[in-house]
């Protein structure tokens, strides 16, 4: 089944995760609802002209979402390094508010940026954070998932978060997500 033609049913979280009852997925592999609910209200509260980079496009759960609520002004620019991901999204209709790509964002895509998503695979999240702390605006959003920074021992993106003195808010979905503002410039390896 293609998610961008017909979603899944959502199921209680607790079916994948084996953790918390009362969050929301529609499979395995997608965030949880509620996630994707805060994507998109940071979405709709940004100025006119914003930038959002989305990383992990993945069933296209958080994208859909973020669509629903941009302005006409807005532009969304989406990565992911499986190419099944992208031959989904060849049913929606051609925007210029939305680009996909194969790959990652670079440093060119983070100084534009307003918003950022970081959703793909846990093991390119540590370069991903590395481009937004290094190359974004101050004012930059980020938002990340699948942090678990609830397990016994801390993920590389919440051992990065902390190490960086990164400022914003933990969420206790059961996969784990940060939001944060980018309030300094500074280089890091």
């Amino acid at each position: 089944m293609n998610p961008w033609v017909n979603e899944a049913p959502l199921v209680d979280e607790v079916e994948f995760s084996g953790k918390w009852t009362g969050f929301n997925a529609w499979n395995i592999m997608s965030p949880e609802l509620e996630f994707c609910n805060v994507a998109k209200y940071v979405t709709k509260s940004l100025h006119d002209t914003a930038t959002i980079i989305e990383t992990g496009l993945g069933q296209g759960y958080v994208t859909r979402r973020v669509l629903s609520v941009m302005k006409d002004t807005q532009r969304l620019i989406t990565f992911d390094h499986q190419e099944r991901w992208l031959d989904m999204v060849e049913n929606v209709p051609p925007s210029p508010q939305f680009n996909y790509e194969l790959g990652q964002p670079g440093y060119l895509d983070m100084v534009t940026a307003d918003f950022v998503i970081l959703d793909s695979e846990p093991s390119r999240r540590k370069e991903e954070l590395s481009l937004w702390f290094n190359h974004s605006p101050p004012h930059s959003m980020l938002l990340v998932h699948d942090t678990f920074h609830d397990s016994i021992e801390d993920s590389d993106t919440t051992r990065f978060i902390k190490r960086h003195n990164l400022q914003g808010w933990w969420f206790d979905n059961p996969r784990g997500s940060f939001l944060g503002v980018h309030g300094r410039v500074k280089n890091v390896l």
